[in-house]
Formats: C-alpha cells, sequence, structure tokens
C-alpha cells in the first residue's frame, strides 16, 4: 500500500471511488438525496406533531394558542377544543406511516444502489486488469486481482452503502434538530453538546485503530487467497512431501488474524451503542425531575419533555448510525485504496467487434530487434534481424532461457520492443496514430504454448475456446481434432466432445492436453500459428503426426515452431538458433 494513498482521507477516497462513477449513476445518486431530504423533512414533522399530540390529550386549550396549528384546523373547521384531538390523531398517524414508507424505500434503495455501485466497479476492475499489456501481466500477481475482483470489492460496496446511510442519517439528525431548536432550544442545545461529545471523543480514540485494522484485514485478504492458490496448484507435491499440515497451518495463521481484526473493528463500531442509549435515558430521567421540582405541574414543560423522548428515540439511534458508518468507513479504507489501485490504471481498449484480423500478405520483418524486461538491466535480445515470408514454416530452436520465447511474443505484438520495430507487408505495426494494427495483427495469430490452459467445461468447448456454446461450428472442431490427432481419444470417450475435461484438464493426460491446445490454434483459422514448444509433452510417434499432419494445412499458412529439440523443428523450411541474446540461420 503506498503511502501516498494511506495518508488520504477516507472521504478523500470515496470522491476518487466517484469520480469512476458512470453518469447514470451519479444522477441516480442526486435523485436519492432529494429522497433522503424529503424523507427527513416527513420523520423530523411526524415529531413536530408529538407535541400537540401530548398537549391535546393533556391539555386541549393550548392546542389552538399554536398559530400555525390554529390556522390549519380553522381550514378543516375545527374551532373548538373538543373536536381537535381526533384530526391531531390522524395527522400524527399519517406522518408516521408516510416517514415510515419513505425511510424503508430509501433503505431499499440504498442497498440497491450500492449493489449497482458494486457491479459497476467490480466489472471495471476486471476490465482494467485485462486491458493491461502482456508485459504488466506477467508481473501481475494473481491473488491480489482475486481479492480486488471478491474482496476488496465487497468492502468498498459496504463503504458505499454505509456512506449513503451516512448521509441518510445525517439529514435526518439535521432535520430533527432544526425541529427541536424551535420546540425548545436550550434543552436542544444541551443534548447535542452532551451527545456530540461522546461520540466525538469516542471517534477520536477509535479511528487509528479502525484504520490500521482495515490496512491489516486488506493484506490478510490477499495472503489467504495466495495461500489457497498455492496450496492447490502444488498439490500433487504437497501429497508426496505430505506437506498439507504446513499449508493448513499458514492459511489458519492468516485467515485467524483476519478475522480477529475484523471482530474487532466490529466491536469498535458498536459498542459506543449501548453507552450512549444510557447516557440518554439518564439525561432524560433527570431533564423529568429537574423539569418537575422546578416548575411542578406545567403541562406545557410536561409536553415538551414527552417530545424530546420521543424525539431521542429516533434522534439516538441516528447518531449511532452515523457513528457506525464513519467506523465501517475507516475499516474499510484498506480495501479501498487496493480498489482505486487498480482503477486508476492506465488502459488501452479497441472495439473488437468491428475490427477484423490483418491480412498477412507477403512478409514479417523483425527490424534491428532489441528487448529487456524492466525488471533487468540488460538486453534478453539484441539486435535481431529476421524475415518471414507468407507460407513459410520457421523453426527456432535455443537453450532454456535464451529469449526463444520472447522472441515469439514480440512476433505475436504482446512484447513491444525496446528498440527496432515489427514490420508486415511494409507497415511498421508499432504506431501511436494507428493502434488498431496491433490489434488487427494479434487477430491473425493464433498460438500454442507449452502449458495449455483449459477451462473446466466439454471438449469441444476448449477446442472452440471463447466461443458461446450454440455457436461452435461441430465441423470445424472435428476437424481440428482430427489434424491435432485428437480425434480417436475424443471418438472413443462415452461423451465424445461433450467429455467435460476438468479444472485446467486435470482429467487429461499432458499429451491429450498439449493436442486440445493445438486443436483449439487449428480450430481459429488463423493466417499464423506460433508453436512455442508446443509438442513437448507429446511422445515422438505423436509428434511425428502432428507435425506431418501440418504440413498437409493450407499452403498460405505461416507457421512458426519454438523448441529446444532439433529434431522437431528439422522439417521447417528456414531454422535459426537463439544464443546469448542474438540470433542466427543455421
Amino acid at each position: 500500500m503506498s503511502k501516498k494513498n494511506s495518508d488520504k482521507k477516507t472521504f478523500r477516497l470515496l470522491f476518487e471511488l466517484w469520480i469512476n462513477f458512470s453518469k447514470k449513476r451519479k444522477r441516480q445518486f442526486l435523485f436519492l438525496m432529494i429522497l433522503n431530504i424529503i424523507g427527513s423533512f416527513s420523520e423530523s414533522f411526524s415529531i413536530a406533531m408529538t407535541l400537540p399530540l401530548i398537549t391535546a390529550l393533556i391539555e386541549p386549550n393550548r392546542v389552538l394558542a399554536i398559530e400555525w396549528l390554529r390556522n390549519l384546523f380553522l381550514i378543516i373547521g375545527v374551532n373548538t377544543e373538543g373536536k381537535i384531538i381526533i384530526p391531531i390523531i390522524i395527522i400524527f398517524i399519517s406522518f408516521s406511516i408516510l416517514s415510515t414508507t419513505l425511510r424503508l424505500a430509501i433503505l431499499w434503495i440504498n442497498n440497491f444502489y450500492a449493489a449497482l455501485i458494486g457491479n459497476d466497479i467490480s466489472c471495471l476492475a476486471y476490465k482494467k486488469t485485462l486491458n493491461q499489456s502482456y508485459e504488466k501481466h506477467i508481473n501481475l500477481n494473481s491473488s491480489q486481482v482475486i481479492s480486488a475482483a471478491t474482496t476488496y470489492v465487497d468492502f468498498t460496496v459496504r463503504s458505499i452503502y454505509n456512506c449513503l446511510n451516512l448521509l441518510s442519517y445525517f439529514s435526518f439528525i439535521i432535520f430533527i434538530i432544526v425541529t427541536l431548536l424551535f420546540i425548545n432550544w436550550n434543552i436542544t442545545i444541551f443534548s447535542l453538546l452532551l451527545f456530540g461529545s461522546a461520540y466525538l471523543t469516542i471517534s477520536i480514540k477509535s479511528k487509528l485503530k479502525l484504520v490500521n485494522n482495515g490496512k491489516i484485514i486488506a493484506y490478510m485478504t490477499k495472503e489467504r487467497v495466495k495461500s489457497i492458490q498455492e496450496g492447490l496448484g502444488s498439490i500433487r507435491d504437497m501429497i508426496l512431501l505430505n506437506m498439507q499440515k504446513a499449508f493448513e497451518i499458514k492459511y489458519a495463521n492468516y485467515d485467524l488474524i483476519y478475522r480477529k481484526k475484523l471482530a474487532f473493528n466490529k466491536f469498535l463500531t458498536f459498542a459506543p451503542r449501548y453507552i450512549i442509549e444510557n447516557i440518554g435515558f439518564i439525561f432524560i430521567a433527570l431533564l423529568a425531575y429537574l423539569t418537575s421540582s422546578k416548575i411542578g405541574s406545567n403541562q406545557n414543560e410536561l409536553s415538551i419533555i414527552g417530545t424530546f423522548a420521543v424525539a431521542a428515540q429516533k434522534f439516538l439511534p441516528s447518531m449511532q448510525q452515523c457513528y457506525n458508518s464513519i467506523s465501517a468507513l475507516r475499516s474499510n479504507k484498506g480495501s479501498i485504496i487496493e480498489i482505486l489501485k487498480i482503477l486508476d490504471q492506465k488502459y488501452y481498449e479497441f472495439d473488437y467487434k468491428n475490427l477484423g484480423p490483418l491480412k498477412f500478405k507477403d512478409k514479417l520483418i523483425l527490424s534491428n530487434i532489441s528487448f529487456k524486461y524492466k525488471s533487468s538491466d540488460q538486453n534478453i535480445l539484441e539486435g535481431i534481424n529476421i524475415t518471414i515470408k507468407k507460407g513459410e514454416k520457421i523453426g527456432i530452436v535455443g537453450k532454456t532461457g535464451s529469449g526463444k520465447s520472447t522472441l515469439s511474443d514480440i512476433i505475436m505484438g504482446l512484447l513491444k520492443p525496446t528498440e527496432g520495430n515489427l514490420i508486415i507487408d511494409g507497415k511498421e505495426i508499432y504506431k501511436k496514430n494507428k493502434p488498431q494494427k496491433l490489434f488487427q495483427w494479434r487477430l491473425a495469430i493464433s498460438h500454442v504454448p507449452q502449458n495449455i490452459f483449459l477451462s473446466d467445461n466439454s471438449i469441444a468447448e476448449n477446442i472452440a475456446f471463447g466461443i458461446s456454446q450454440k455457436d461452435i461450428d461441430m465441423k470445424r472442431v472435428i476437424k481440428a481434432a482430427e489434424t491435432a490427432q485428437i480425434a480417436d481419444f475424443i471418438e472413443a470417450s462415452k461423451l465424445k466432445y461433450g467429455t467435460i475435461v476438468g479444472e485446467n484438464g486435470i482429467k487429461l493426460s499432458g499429451g491429450q492436453r498439449q493436442r486440445i491446445g493445438i486443436a483449439r490454434a487449428l480450430y481459429q483459422n488463423s493466417q499464423i500459428i506460433v508453436f512455442d514448444e508446443a509438442t513437448s509433452a507429446l511422445d515422438s510417434k505423436t509428434e511425428d503426426n502432428v507435425i506431418q499432419a501440418l504440413e498437409t494445412l493450407n499452403s498460405d499458412l505461416t507457421i512458426i515452431m519454438i523448441a529446444h529439440r532439433l529434431s522437431t523443428i528439422e522439417s521447417c523450411d528456414k531454422l535459426f538458433e537463439v544464443k546469448n541474446s542474438k540470433i542466427r540461420e543455421i
């Protein structure tokens, strides 16, 4: 967590979240604030009607002494003391029902508005993460992304809801205070100072603890996810080494700290309620005693005390809700900061719907290419110059770590060269004024990596990866499977192309996963296919069959094969070796 963000006030962070809201959400927020004002006015008016109600029950003649009530009763034809009780009760009940209805409506809208904002933020965070450059994805911590898209967003949504709650109850408190000032300003000012100072003292004392605990909660959230990923990702080694207990203990430690800090923050949030309620009861009792001992049976003062007692039932819970909201905002500050880190990412998005692949007509040129990763001071590739013609089969060989995969990533437009350029049919791909060229070039390429990712779906869905099930062309799926030498296995399965492969293809062998990956690339009907150690998991016979099948494909198809065994690529038209950051044709 950067010090710059952690030093920011919570409401400043919420304002930065507000900047990311859509115009529609901002309009909805303004509507919600107007509704809050109406609801607060209605609630305060129902409290104001408590005084004439109690007065009418105790001393009816004093009600007609109140000018605005006397004028109201004259309008509806009430001009005697005996007739005023029923209208007052009807008005009181009507406004009580109206204020309750409005409070319920506001509660419902607050919850659903916060949910909609949460969906917007979660999707925007995911979108901005997906649209980062490939180099950034290489250095991305997946546990942090998963935590952000799930737990951090949930805590942020709670913060948004608490902020709405705070605004709602704060406006309600303001209207109540104004109403009570008209009734008796002395008691109102004293009450405000008493309860306000109590909450302020508690708030100041708990602020630092809540914020620090919030930072720990955000950190432990990420560590819990990371611990689970590490455990499940190394399950084979874990079972062989009997390391389950070590991973259990590691996770348990993170989880215990996480839950302890959550519990302590909840205690700090809700504990003041009981203290303040007790102060409120004592205050009302003392006020009643002092009033009765001072003025005896003055019915007007007793009516005022009754009104303040009713107001206290609404005022104190509202103050507690405001305090709860502020405490929750402080507690969730760490999560808001993590979400803002993701939302502040710069990214470039292009509309793929109206974008077709770049037509590869003649040749691809790597012109004086050099590349180094940001985490390194040395070039992994330097001064690379090669030409690949359309329809050629190119083999690139080299030791592990020599830069073969980096070179293929540059060819595919995933990594931008530190120096030099990628030129397709005489046109540079990396041009600021024509960014769509890079996206179109990527669309022209299929890639078969060494480690194939398979989703927990059917074989057909994995071959036609990213395509909706109803839009899958099964003829193309079958043809691709046959070329990849996997069709016989699929046809022998009970559910054939509907066979579920399990998470990341756990139900398949390494060779079967690899061949499905090859079939996936062939299904795309791309102009260029890059095989990055794609046949390394295959036995020699299957590898030979796959390579022979590839040779029967369209002669216009350009194939680039990356390997560390020369035998894998010896049938290619041209062979290159990457060594010591340089490349030479064999």
